[in-house]
């Protein structure tokens, strides 16, 4: 866009006066001159909410035109002209100045540079639609006089900043006379429901409201006022100061509706058991561990007993105390003998065992040479195996009379993603769905011995030998353990694909998604499955096809389907995966009412129909669906439906503004009641959003606290404290500081008490022991390289497998569910054992070019665990410039205000110099930034522009990182492509997350912008300013991401048996 001005003409270098300059005295002298005895009505001018003290005759006015308002001379932001709504109301904005021609009749006088600190704005009353022109400011010379300006028109330059203005004004009148008239406490909610009921009872006749109402356009004003609540206030105060009573004010300006709570732990808080998961961990010094006799048990199971030193000194030191474990034998036809140390005791006859051998038995088997993927990796807890362990799946007896085996690979804790860390229970063997089918049986002469173990033990009871409760798939998920993981997938055979077993995954009427046989651009394309049919061998499926309506007429959302009669033959080994399809109306549509996830243009891969193809004089219409519904269509998810079954009580943990929550509780299976942050402004914006009906009771303050009350039996009898057996549910998205590259210094103590939060997190589930739960964190927490022995996720899940749970671990990326952002997240979600676990979400949207594959860490294999998922998806990935189309065009965004986004206003203040090295940034070709514009003076940049920004060298001499190649300061992102991961400030300066300034606009990004990056839905509200918003959205979960997570709890949670399974 071209450069704006946001300097008054007068501060221009060649700017002419209109009519010659005077001095406010002379020209304010003649002006009274001529008109000494002129006065408004006093009746208009009790409705002046500034000029409330008047003498016998109220006030003298007069006009003032051509005028621009603007800062007086500071360091940052020199002469900066600015909307009358900032007086007063923004820090450094107490005084302004202005230039214009003041005028009365025909005596006209141009002034230049006028103090000024008082605005006044009238007609208020319901009884009047709009402020018109009721709009002064008294300059400081005119205070003792009662003398004002009525502001009459702009000047062209500042014409911008004064329109935005006057809509500000009619709504500051139209929300004071609505507290004016309330019968009741206007809280935020109350506002939202009834504010716009009023409005149009009161103002819909007229013309001049209608034509202010089409500006904004939207019946829920909530984000208006929190981003305009500094100058609400102020106008209310004016008018009333009781109105100071509203409730309102505590929500989104003091914002002390949700009471702080006292701070007493300074430690991180952990139970027994997890302080010994952790304690040897770097962070274990921040850790405070309450005794169990502290609170009455919850699990069941016993805290673990430290077996190793603490004071060892090293690696070897490790080792030379660490007592090798004896491995138990048994033979059915000789007493029990004992391995120990690699050998096998030599009164048991080796024939004899041999022939013991059958399937069922576990058996201990010699490892592998050097030359083997499977490396047995040595830690702090553990030393060099003696064997391998396997389950016997048949046993083939050979023409040399030695048998070989088909087994299945148990593995120990070090084999799976509890790596090279700390597990609690030694004992403990994972079944594998890894076996030897595909590769050598075992031989005879490789085994030692036949291992008892105990099937579907716990670490609880008294019995010592190895136990198996768990089984550990794809190299990626602990689940329970089940009878058929005993056969391996190939003697189990290949998934009969008959067409009634294809009708059971897929019922005729289910929606589907099928890669398509024609052209496009779409991965996957949605159908109804018609029927099943045989032809020769093949098994088809007919499938009536469903258009993307975008293809059909070019309108409607992305994820809009047409219903047809078209149908299509494809084999039913296409057939990918299920997909949610519902009918709605264009009453629906129109009106906003189609509920998630089916307004989330597609995320969830869910799809809605309005209308139906048909055929009319050979031409093809579009019908509405209306009430004639088709019924063979088995319709997906109904969210306005109430379940068969009680959802979970959720714990929201370090909960932030909400967007995790939130969109897990779109899912549709967690209702959290409860949520805990210590951030301000993060725990407001949660509270602005709750269900009123039912709101979560918040705790604002230290999850240390709320632990530590919790286990000590909740003296203080709070009900913010859920009580053991009421959690079903925890969400956590732990603080990421400690973990992230982006920290230079992760280990100092400050970060190192963030991380330990880790260890916070995991100290909740013991103690409440949830059904199920998901937490978050940034992928640098896991390692694959350095950093393995002290690998804080592979602890995290020793401690919670550790607990009986099951786990998977998963990273998931914005941009793979609709969203227009490179954010790539861990998420480990658990399950209690028995009940069904968590899947990974299914991806609605396509990776990206040059996405590369990302695995969180190393198996002993050197296979990766926790891999980026990839595959054919139903929709294309969003660019940025696709996710913000309907956005008004800012320019350089300097009014600070934008009516119908409200929070599109930039994150940040664009200060003059700020302003001149954004402009000296090329828009093209696209993603310019500092290094690329310049380039050692070979760059489009000129060396008039590069002189905005610091010099190449330092004063010691060494070259700034700036202008270096790997520099990304002061990038503009590519319109087409996507934001790189948010943060929690736009920094267009920094070398690394430079990437914050407009495609196109001479300005930063908007918290509207971040929205729309973090996936925010439109109708919530944050509360703060905007860079506090944007602060708020980058230490939130993708909202995209966190819904995909709900719908995936969803499934799991209503596939458990409702009889059985109650909250």
């Amino acid at each position: 866009q071209p450069s704006q001005s946001i300097k008054p003409m007068s501060k221009q270098g060649d700017f002419i006066p209109p009519i010659s300059p005077s001095t406010e005295g002379i020209a304010v002298k003649h002006l009274l001159q001529n008109h000494t005895r002129i006065h408004m009505d006093k009746q208009s001018c009790k409705s002046a909410a500034s000029c409330l003290s008047l003498d016998g005759d109220g006030f003298t006015e007069f006009e003032l035109s051509e005028f621009s308002i603007y800062l007086p001379h500071n360091k940052f932001q020199p002469f900066s002209m600015r909307g009358l709504q900032h007086l007063g109301t923004k820090s450094n904005n107490i005084r302004y100045l202005f230039d214009g021609i003041l005028s009365l009749g025909a005596t006209r006088h141009y002034v230049q540079d006028i103090p000024f600190s008082v605005r006044s704005i009238g007609n208020y009353g319901e009884d009047l639609h709009e402020v018109g022109s009721h709009i002064w400011i008294q300059s400081e010379m005119n205070t003792d006089i009662n003398l004002f300006y009525r502001l009459g028109k702009p000047s062209a330059k500042y014409a911008r900043f004064h329109h935005e203005f006057i809509w500000l004004a009619d709504f500051a009148k139209h929300f004071v006379d609505y507290l004016q008239v309330s019968e009741h406490p206007i809280s935020l909610h109350r506002f939202r429901k009834d504010f716009y009921q009023w409005l149009n009872k009161t103002h819909s006749r007229s013309s001049a409201f209608r034509g202010w109402y089409r500006r904004y356009n939207k019946e829920d004003f909530r984000s208006a006022v929190s981003v305009n609540t500094a100058f609400l206030f102020s106008e209310s105060m004016g008018i009333n100061p009781e109105l100071k009573s509203h409730p309102i004010w505590s929500e989104v300006m003091s914002q002390d509706i949700v009471p702080p709570q006292e701070i007493e732990e300074q430690e991180t808080i952990v139970t027994e058991y997890v302080y010994e998961c952790f304690k040897n961990i770097r962070f274990g010094h921040h850790l405070k561990v309450l005794s169990s006799a502290s609170f009455p048990s919850t699990s069941g199971y016993p805290a673990m007993k430290s077996t190793d030193s603490p004071n060892m000194k090293s690696q070897q030191t490790i080792l030379d105390s660490f007592q090798l474990e004896e491995v138990p034998i048994r033979s059915r036809s000789m007493a029990t003998a004992t391995v120990a140390n690699q050998s096998v005791s030599p009164t048991v006859e080796r024939s004899t065992l041999i022939q013991d051998v059958k399937v069922g038995d576990v058996l201990s088997v010699t490892k592998d040479g050097s030359q083997s993927v499977w490396k047995d990796e040595i830690s702090r807890w553990k030393v060099a195996d003696d064997c391998w362990y396997v389950y016997v799946q048949k046993v083939h007896s050979m023409r040399d009379g030695e048998p070989t085996y088909d087994v299945i690979w148990l593995y120990r804790p070090s084999d799976t993603s509890c790596a090279k860390m700390k597990y609690p229970y030694p004992k403990e063997l994972f079944m594998s769905d890894n076996c030897t089918c595909l590769r050598a049986r075992i031989a005879a002469d490789e085994v030692l011995a036949i291992v008892p173990v105990r099937w579907y033990g716990q670490p609880s009871e008294p019995d010592q030998s190895h136990f198996i409760r768990q089984t550990y798939l794809q190299n990626e998920r602990f689940v329970t353990l089940e009878e058929q993981h005993k056969t391996c997938e190939h003697f189990r055979g290949q998934a009969n694909m008959a067409p009634s077993k294809l009708e059971s995954m897929y019922p005729i009427g289910s929606t589907v998604l099928v890669p398509p046989r024609y052209k496009s651009k779409h991965g996957l394309e949605p159908y109804e499955i018609d029927n099943y049919i045989t032809e020769g061998v093949k098994q088809i499926a007919v499938l009536r096809r469903l258009l993307r309506r975008q293809e059909v007429d070019k309108s409607g959302e992305k994820n809009e389907l047409v219903y047809t009669d078209e149908f299509e033959k494809v084999p039913a080994h296409k057939i990918q995966r299920t997909c949610h399809v519902r009918f709605y109306s264009e009453s629906d549509v129109i009106n906003q009412m189609i509920p998630t996830p089916y307004n989330r243009k597609g995320n969830g891969n869910a799809f809605y129909i309005i209308t139906r193809l048909v055929e009319k004089n050979a031409k093809k219409l579009l019908k509405p669906i209306g009430v004639t519904i088709p019924k063979s269509l088995i319709q997906g998810i109904n969210p306005l439906d109430s379940p068969d079954r009680g959802v979970l009580s959720g714990l929201d943990l370090f909960c932030g503004g909400g967007n995790f929550g939130r969109g897990l509780e779109e899912g549709g299976a967690v209702r959290n009641r409860w949520a805990a942050d210590i951030d301000k402004n993060a725990i407001h914006t949660y509270n602005a959003n709750v269900d009123e009906s039912d709101p979560t009771k918040l705790f604002y303050g230290s999850v240390n606290d709320m632990l530590a009350q919790a286990m000590k039996g909740n003296p203080k009898n709070s009900d913010l404290i859920p009580l053991p057996g009421e959690v079903d549910f925890i969400s956590a998205g732990s603080p990421c500081q400690g973990f992230s590259n982006l920290n230079n210094e992760p280990n100092n103590e400050k970060g190192l008490r963030n991380q330990s939060l880790i260890a916070s997190v995991a100290a909740y589930i013991d103690f409440y022991r949830p059904k199920y739960g998901i937490l978050e964190n940034v992928l640098s927490m896991a390692k694959k390289g350095r950093g393995r022995d002290e690998d804080v996720m592979s602890q995290l899940i020793c401690a919670i497998v550790g607990m009986g749970y099951q786990v998977q671990l998963s990273v998931l990326d914005a941009w793979s569910f609709g969203s227009p952002q490179s954010r790539g997240r861990l998420f480990l979600t658990f399950a209690a054992s028995g009940l069904k676990p968590m899947e990974h979400p299914e991806l609605s949207h396509s990776h990206p070019p040059n996405a590369l594959s990302r695995g969180l860490g190393k198996l002993a294999n050197g296979q990766a665990f926790g891999v980026r998922r990839s595959g054919s998806t139903p929709f294309e990935w969003v660019t940025l410039e696709e996710s913000m189309s309907d956005l008004p065009v800012l320019g350089d965004g300097a009014t600070y205000q934008c009516i119908p986004f409200p929070d599109h206003v930039m994150a940040g203040t664009l200060t003059e110099q700020l302003r001149g090295r954004i402009e000296a940034i090329p828009t093209h070709p696209r993603g310019m930034n500092f290094y690329k514009a310049w380039n050692d003076g070979q760059g489009p940049m000129t060396p008039e522009e590069r002189e905005r920004f610091p010099p190449m060298y330092k004063k010691n001499g060494t070259m700034r990182a700036l202008y270096k190649p790997q520099s990304r300061a002061y990038t503009r992102v590519d319109p087409k492509g996507i934001f790189p991961c948010m943060t929690v400030a736009v920094s267009p300066g920094d070398i690394i997350m430079g990437s914050g300034i407009h495609w196109d606009d001479q300005r930063m990004f908007t918290a509207m912008e971040g929205r729309r990056i973090q996936g925010a839905p439109e109708h919530e509200v944050f509360l703060g300013s905007p860079s506090e918003v944007w602060k708020i959205l980058g230490n939130s979960v993708n909202r995209n991401v966190s819904l995909a997570l709900g719908l995936s709890l969803r499934d799991a949670w209503f596939a458990n048996d409702p009889a059985i399974y109650r909250p």
